[in-house]
């Protein structure tokens, strides 16, 4: 039997969170998080029309016409405002239904959560006196890692790889778009010794499950706006373990990890969270 075209694929939405900057200034927040993260969902490409129609439903329920924004529904702001509660509440009932039925919907995606974490000041304490100016940006590192491990997972899966970042700007897509032929002409350059215990790819494995370039999606596309919505869980998760939203995740088994019980597959294959030594 021939496969549909989405059938031979897993699909990796991709947004991202934080400071892409290795060793530019903190931001200024009060849990003393810093960080940078490559994260989103992981799905076959047939359950694409399942993971649409789940945002279709939660828009309708709602009357939402604009994106779903992680930051801007945490905060109740801007086209969330709606969402804001009174006398010392952060939401009304509506923001409260309403973020129940998002966790709903999250959580009943066919999909997997995945991604790279980077804790900034335990990269800049590793690498800065080491390399100093020749440190790669951390988008470079969180790139190579997501996609790295999707790649594994792809493998293990018999399928190909196609991989979706959300739009950022011109210079920024590029550097993207360059990460990404990296990986199809030249081995890793991370260094071969501390990798190892990764198994990381080879070139021929990236040429045979990768799509040539990455695609560039807007803010529009669902899968978008779910990858977005997941992206800060698996950051804030990993600073705070009681974290409500990440734990949903983790209960209901939404995490890449969940599919490799064996610790060596966790290990090349689950979310990689870098630089966290003193956390």
């Amino acid at each position: 039997m021939i496969l549909a075209d989405t059938d031979q694929y897993l699909y990796l939405y991709l947004d991202d969170s934080g400071i892409r900057d290795p060793f530019g200034p903190p931001p200024i927040r009060h849990d003393k998080m810093d960080w940078f993260a490559l994260g989103g969902i992981m799905f076959k490409g047939e359950d694409l029309v399942t993971i649409n129609a789940l945002h279709s439903n939660l828009s309708q329920q709602f009357g939402i016409q604009y994106p779903l924004h992680s930051t801007k529904i945490r905060g109740a702001r801007d086209n969330f405002r709606w969402m804001k509660g009174s006398d010392g509440e952060l939401y009304c009932a509506r923001g409260r239904e309403f973020l129940d039925s998002l966790t709903s919907a999250i959580i009943r995606l066919p999909a997997h959560v995945t991604g790279c974490v980077i804790h900034r000041p335990g990269y800049q304490a590793r690498y800065k006196d080491q390399y100093q100016k020749e440190c790669w940006p951390l988008c470079k590192t969180a790139y190579t890692i997501a996609v790295e491990r999707a790649a594994k997972v792809a493998l293990k899966w018999n399928r190909k790889l196609r991989i979706y970042v959300e739009a950022t700007g011109e210079k920024e897509d590029a550097r993207i778009k360059c990460y990404h032929q990296a990986l199809l002409e030249k081995m890793s350059c991370f260094c071969p010794v501390s990798s190892g215990k990764y198994n990381p790819l080879t070139t021929a494995d990236f040429k045979n499950v990768l799509a040539q370039a990455p695609n560039f999606v807007k803010k529009d596309k669902p899968a978008i706006q779910f990858s977005d919505l997941v992206a800060y869980p698996i950051v804030a998760g990993r600073y705070d373990s009681s974290n409500l939203a990440y734990n949903e995740l983790v209960k209901n088994n939404k995490l890449i990890d969940s599919c490799f019980p064996a610790e060596a597959e966790r290990l090349e294959c689950g979310i990689k969270y870098s630089c966290f030594d003193e956390i």
